[in-house]
């Protein structure tokens, strides 16, 4: 087997969520967070012949990388990943124990959605950049006046130093959404947003890629007001 490189991006990009992975048998790949107030979600080109579980998946990736055009045979305990020729190396399994995972399916239904919009590849870009630069805690969306007005703040949304714009608009809706910036770990790409409560109860944020089949879950902060 070969990771495409849509798979390689996926599989890199959830090693910033959580460096260990259980991966099941079949085209799915999932990853939880350690707190597990973010999960990814994706179905990729490959179908995995097994469930195994990698303790580090940034270590597996980059010594994939040590070969052009890996190619992967699975076994009982371990992954030799080879060039096709002479070159290989046997990677080992760690035990599903040791990975944390996510003991339950997360489902915003359109009942729970309260707010949607779009968010450009462009629109994440820029806001990454100033929170990197400004050092700030927080995006903030702010919905009002028909407008979605995404902010860096920090925590008690008034400071001096903080980057506005506006990305989408809504109807007679009003709120505040905040989402830490520690939690900017989505991949490359345009999403649509769902803002919505678990249960009627919990803010949650579900991103949905507009190119793969990708899509996160990320708990939104308390100071959240929907």
């Amino acid at each position: 087997m070969k990771l495409s490189k849509n798979t390689q991006a996926i599989l890199k990009n959830f090693s910033t969520i959580n460096q260990s992975i259980l991966i099941e048998s079949g085209n799915k790949v999932k990853t939880v967070s350690v707190n597990k107030t973010m999960m990814g979600n994706a179905v990729v080109a490959e179908s995995f012949p097994q469930e195994f579980g990698l303790y580090d998946l940034p270590s597996f990736l980059a010594t994939c990388a040590l070969f052009e055009d890996a190619d992967l045979e699975f076994g009982p305990k371990s992954v030799v990943i080879s060039d096709g020729g002479s070159s290989s190396i046997e990677y080992f399994y760690t035990d599903k124990s040791l990975i944390i995972v996510s003991d339950k399916e997360i489902s915003l239904s359109d009942g729970d959605v309260i707010l949607d919009f779009k968010m450009t590849r462009a629109a994440f870009d820029v806001v990454q950049k100033a929170a990197a630069c400004l050092g700030l805690e927080y995006v903030l969306w702010t919905v009002k006046g028909g407008e979605i007005i995404l902010s860096v703040v920090d925590a008690n949304g008034d400071n001096a130093n903080s980057f506005t714009t506006v990305v989408g608009t809504a109807d007679d809706q009003e709120g505040k959404i905040y989402l830490k910036t520690e939690y900017l770990k989505f991949l490359e790409g345009d999403y649509t947003v769902r803002i919505g409560k678990l249960g009627g109860k919990t803010p949650v944020m579900e991103l949905i890629n507009a190119d793969l089949d990708l899509s996160y879950f990320v708990a939104l902060d308390s100071h959240t007001a929907i």
